[in-house]
């Protein structure tokens, strides 16, 4: 196997290690989650935190998800009362989403249910090792954000 096969062979190999990581810890976090949130629907509600408030264009991008897919989620969200939905007075066009109290409440909720696990993937991997992890994927992360 020549060079370049094996680096390909090896990125494939890292992102498909990525990809089991993610669905391990969503199919974990989903079980103890509160109020049937699902991943995609806890991650927005994180986001939104402290008052933030963004077009669903915005959580988009941040997310690199499609409008299509973060429309689906905030819907979810505004049904379950979690956020709202607010004209944007800058841009008629588009409408602003924050969290309501009850979409804080949620979160927070959610955040003391998977502060468990959390806590042991800080004890059992130890916080010099995710820091150096996290260090590590940044410029892969970046390449994907900026190269879509």
């Amino acid at each position: 196997m020549d060079d370049i096969s094996k680096d390909i062979e090896d990125i494939f190999s890292l992102l498909a290690k990525i990809h089991m990581i993610q669905n391990h810890a969503s199919a974990r976090f989903v079980k103890v989650l509160p109020h049937d949130l699902t991943m995609a629907q806890f991650s927005v509600l994180y986001h939104l935190h402290k008052g933030r408030t963004k077009t669903p264009q915005a959580l988009a991008a941040h997310f690199m998800l499609s409008k299509a897919s973060i429309g689906e989620t905030l819907t979810k969200l505004h049904k379950k009362g979690f956020v709202r939905f607010e004209k944007n007075k800058d841009d008629r066009r588009s409408k602003l989403v924050s969290a309501t109290p009850a979409g804080v409440k949620a979160r927070h909720e959610a955040i003391t249910a998977i502060k468990p696990m959390l806590t042991h993937i800080r004890d059992d991997v130890g916080m010099g090792a995710l820091h150096e992890i996290t260090e590590k994927l940044y410029p892969l992360r970046e390449w994907f954000r900026d190269t879509h």
